[in-house]
C-alpha cells in the first residue's frame, strides 16, 4: 500500500496548490506588500533536515529586495496559474516514474527498475499484453507517454514542440496527428486532472499484475 500513500500525499499537495492559486486570484494577488513577510514566515515555519550540511547559504530576505506594482497583479496571476500547471504536470510524471518502476520490481516483472518512464511504460505494455488486457488500459498508458513527452517539451525545450519530441510522438502513438514542430503548449487544469485519472489506472493496473 506504500504507493497509494505516495499518490495520496502527491493529490494532497495538488490540491492545495491549486486551492491556493484560485483564492490568491479571487484576492487579486493579495496584498503584496506582505510578501517579503509571507516568505519569512514560511521560512521559519518549514522544517529542514536535509541529512548533511549544505553548502548553500541561507540568507534572510532582504527589507524591499521585493518589489511588485499593482499593475503586475494580472500578469503575476498569468504567470502563477500557468507556471505552477506546468509545475504539478512535470511533478505528476516524476510521481509516476518512481511509483511505476517500484511496483513493477516488486511484482517481478523487471528485474531491476527501468531507466526511466518511457522504459518503465513499455515494460508494463509488454505484460498487459502478455496477460490479455492492454487493450483495456491501453487509453491510459498512451495517455502517460502523452505526459512525459509534454514534460520533456516543458523542462527541455522551453514549452515548444522539436523535432526530437515530434519523432518520440510518432514513435509512441501511431496513427495520431502529431503537433508542429516549435508549436507552444499551454497546459490547462483540466489536462492535469485527464492526465492524473490515466495515472492511477496505470498504476492500479500495475499494483495489480
Amino acid at each position: 500500500m506504500g504507493w497509494e500513500a505516495d499518490w495520496k500525499k502527491w493529490t494532497h499537495t495538488t490540491y492545495g496548490i491549486i486551492q491556493a492559486i484560485h483564492i490568491c486570484s479571487k484576492l487579486d494577488g493579495g496584498d503584496l506588500a506582505t510578501l517579503e513577510k509571507a516568505i519569512s514566515a514560511a521560512v521559519d515555519s518549514s522544517k529542514s533536515e536535509l541529512g548533511f550540511s549544505s553548502s548553500a547559504k541561507r540568507l534572510p530576505v532582504r527589507s524591499n529586495s521585493i518589489r511588485f506594482d499593482e499593475n503586475d497583479v494580472p500578469a503575476l496571476l498569468a504567470a502563477l496559474s500557468s507556471s505552477t500547471t506546468e509545475m504539478l504536470l512535470v511533478g505528476t510524471v516524476t510521481i509516476v516514474e518512481s511509483l511505476l518502476s517500484d511496483l513493477l520490481v516488486a511484482r517481478g516483472v523487471v528485474t531491476t527498475p527501468p531507466k526511466n518512464i518511457s522504459s518503465a511504460l513499455q515494460s508494463i505494455t509488454k505484460k498487459l499484453k502478455s496477460m490479455g488486457i492492454y487493450t483495456k488500459h491501453q487509453w491510459a498508458v498512451e495517455a502517460m507517454h502523452e505526459i512525459r513527452i509534454l514534460r520533456n517539451v516543458l523542462v527541455h525545450a522551453s514549452g515548444a514542440w522539436t523535432q526530437r519530441s515530434v519523432d518520440d510522438f510518432k514513435k509512441n502513438l501511431k496513427n495520431r496527428q502529431p503537433p508542429d514542430v516549435d508549436k507552444k503548449v499551454s497546459i490547462g487544469i483540466g489536462d492535469l486532472f485527464a492526465y492524473r485519472r490515466a495515472a492511477r489506472t496505470v498504476l492500479n493496473a500495475a499494483a495489480r499484475i
